[in-house]
């Protein structure tokens, strides 16, 4: 364990000795300027949002306020970028020491199978919070299996108040809940109920009122739920199911196929074993796959990130129950061999985001127009600029450009519908009058539709109009 430990801790310092941290993802695009935002104003609002949605409640975006803050407070400290690369890597050392210390059994060999997995040496050098989830999910796991093992009122409690408070980090992180189903007796089957109730409850409100709308149709089914709407929201599921089936055919990621065929194996494990704690395990994997299928997307990208909390689950169900060593020797010489494959990709990511970073630096021009944004003023307390993204693409990792606020210092909010290549100028450019929309980026290509707006500056690589009736002015 130490030389694979050592290999780790090496490969993340050669990704803290860069000289910034890019993003090479769109959802990165999300926390990173998220963060900046905060970074600047102390404020968690949704620095990028669709059609004019954000939160009810806070302005927040579709992820809520938390990651803004955690990732936000990282960057004050550490700018670049790697303020959240740091988080993401302090993070995965804690995943590796809460193994060896938490774990009640066989934690060192949890730990070597945990290091080896291609989530934990995956995602931690991305800008996504799984490094965080996959800590959090180390210590529910402790937790399930102590309250498991001893069924108090207070462990049942304390367990179920601990899952609720996690809500605004992923609310998917109610699932842990199901988890003690196996323990419902006559005696207390009120307070599990109660508590399984409570969480569902608050996950959908906290969904409701403090995120935005979701771009998956699903999840925004779940936040608007009512009992009135039952058969409209089964009838998208069921579609929703059928369309993430055959996505999973036609794109046939292979650590997606290996999850699957884990999980189907854990399943069978189950049946063969027939014990609480893998009971336990496997309602909440069943349950997270039957909402990720019915209400959410199976896209690689999403399904290995949303999917990440469930190998601590895997791994310790299988090596904690099983007594037979040629099953475990199998499992720990495959991860070994798999390992040196995921260091590779790995290091790769890390030179695609170092290397994002670098092209940033060196265009300059670019920044140079995209700071024009900042020289305008904002009608009310925050500057709001619509653009269409897919106009952009030339531009690598435009969100990087993109200014958080303004000489003013208020925050900016970018707002962008969704759209496809062939879609005309009033959809690219619609207005929902959720947001009081300042400014509109146009390409240069693109003619201005002056019945509406006014041209207000040419850049070298954009337009910026303001509405006709607008109290944005321009501050030189």
């Amino acid at each position: 364990m130490a030389f694979i430990s050592i290999l780790i801790l090496g490969i993340q310092l050669y990704a803290l000795y860069s000289d910034g941290y890019g993003i090479i993802h769109e959802d990165e695009a999300i926390y990173y300027n998220g963060a900046r935002l905060f970074a600047e104003t102390n404020q968690p609002i949704a620095n990028h949002c669709i059609a004019e949605n954000v939160s009810k409640i806070g302005g927040y975006n579709w992820y809520g306020p938390f990651w803004n803050v955690y990732f936000g407070t990282f960057l004050k400290l550490i700018p670049l970028g790697k303020g959240i690369l740091v988080a993401n890597i302090l993070a995965s050392i804690l995943v590796g020491i809460c193994s060896v210390v938490l774990i009640p059994k066989k934690s060192v060999l949890f730990t070597i199978l945990l290091l080896c997995s291609f989530p934990f040496t995956y995602h931690q050098f991305f800008l996504f919070p799984e490094p965080l989830i996959l800590l959090l999910s180390i210590v529910n796991m402790v937790g399930l299996v102590k309250t498991i093992n001893n069924p108090t009122k207070s462990a049942l409690l304390l367990f179920s108040a601990f899952v609720i408070i996690q809500i605004p980090i992923r609310i998917t992180s109610v699932f842990w809940l199901f988890g003690i189903i196996p323990l419902i007796s006559k005696k207390n089957f009120f307070p599990i109920s109660t508590y399984i109730l409570t969480g569902f409850l608050s996950s959908v409100l906290f969904l409701k009122f403090f995120c935005a709308s979701f771009i998956v149709k699903g999840v925004s089914d779940i936040g608007n739920f009512s009992f009135l709407q039952i058969f409209k929201i089964s009838e998208n599921a069921m579609f929703t199911v059928q369309r993430n089936l055959a996505n999973i055919i036609s794109e046939h990621h292979p650590f997606v196929i290996i999850l699957l065929i884990v999980v189907l194996l854990f399943f069978w494990f189950t049946i063969k074993k027939q014990t609480e704690i893998l009971i336990s395990f496997s309602i909440i994997i069943a349950l997270s796959f039957c909402i990720y299928f019915a209400f959410y997307t199976t896209q690689s990208n999403f399904l290995l990130k949303q999917s990440i909390f469930m190998w601590p689950l895997l791994i310790y169900g299988f090596i904690s129950e099983t007594a037979l060593k040629k099953h475990i020797q199998i499992s720990l010489v495959a991860a070994i061999t798999m390992f040196p494959l995921f260091l590779f990709i790995s290091i790769r990511n890390i030179y695609r985001h170092t290397e994002s970073y670098s092209k940033y630096v060196i265009q300059s021009n670019i920044k140079n127009s995209f700071n024009s944004i900042k020289n305008y003023s904002a009608s009310r307390n925050s500057l709001v600029v619509l653009l269409n993204v897919n106009d952009f693409k030339e531009i690598s990792h435009l969100p990087m450009f993109l200014p958080v606020i303004n000489k003013q210092g208020v925050p900016i909010i970018y707002s962008s519908n969704l759209v496809n290549e062939n879609s005309t100028y009033n959809e690219k450019y619609k207005f929902h009058k959720r947001l009081k929309v300042d400014l509109i980026l146009c390409p240069l290509s693109e003619p201005i539709a002056k019945e509406r707006l006014f041209l207000a500056e040419t850049t070298s690589h954009f337009q910026i109009a303001t509405l006709l009736n607008s109290k944005s002015s321009i501050d030189m």
